[in-house]
């Protein structure tokens, strides 16, 4: 040792070291002994990779298709989601919105996967699978056909062309885009389309659960 301190001493330039530690010498993670519950939650949320569900996956294509066809420009998903989260809508229809998107209600193939009630995932009047989608866009029963159609008058004060109500369409109808005369965005317009859309789709609901 006190060769190479030597030898060291009499070097015009320090030599350069490797002062990063071995990573078979290193610990990862947290200390059990002083983690808190909260620390261990949040590290097993950090490391769970979450795999969208199958109807959640559906629903944004629907979205995407529609919003690129009226539009030209096509969504992301993370635009789709902060769009759920906009002050245009009410609480209630935020929650409705939400849980229609990540599949949250009993409907349809939720029903075709029990043993003793099957019959609950087909609408009796038009003996079809009832999803979200059936009952917003083709039921004769859920009201929905009178409901556009008094929407689209309401639209039609306005002056501006109607986009057809497909499913795709009522769920992604805040990223609709309108301009005024001078080709700017308008703001105004967008939210009023965006109020009476959620709202028309929420009574059509609202019907078909009474």
């Amino acid at each position: 040792a006190d060769k190479l301190a030597g030898e060291g001493a009499k070097k015009d330039m320090p030599s350069l070291l490797n002062l990063n530690i071995m990573k078979s010498l290193t610990t990862e993670g947290i200390r059990l002994a002083s983690a808190t519950q909260s620390q261990i939650y949040k590290a097993i949320i950090k490391q769970r990779i979450l795999i969208p569900r199958k109807e959640t996956t559906i629903n944004l294509e629907y979205i995407k298709g529609a919003i690129e066809e009226a539009t030209g420009m096509r969504p992301t998903s993370e635009r789709i989601w902060l769009s759920l989260r906009h002050n245009f809508f009410a609480k209630s229809i935020r929650e409705f919105y939400w849980k229609t998107m990540v599949g949250a209600y009993y409907l349809g193939e939720f029903w075709l996967h029990t043993q003793h009630q099957k019959d609950r995932a087909i609408c009796t009047e038009c003996n079809e699978v009832e999803t979200m989608k059936h009952i917003l866009t083709e039921c004769m029963v859920s009201g929905q056909y009178d409901i556009w159609k008094l929407t689209q008058k309401l639209w039609e004060t306005t002056e501006e062309e109607w986009p057809e109500p497909s499913y795709g369409m009522i769920l992604g109808c805040n990223l609709m885009e309108f301009k005024d005369k001078e080709g700017n965005p308008n703001k105004s317009l967008r939210r009023f389309y965006t109020i009476i859309v959620t709202e028309a789709a929420f009574l059509i609901w609202k019907i078909r659960c009474e």
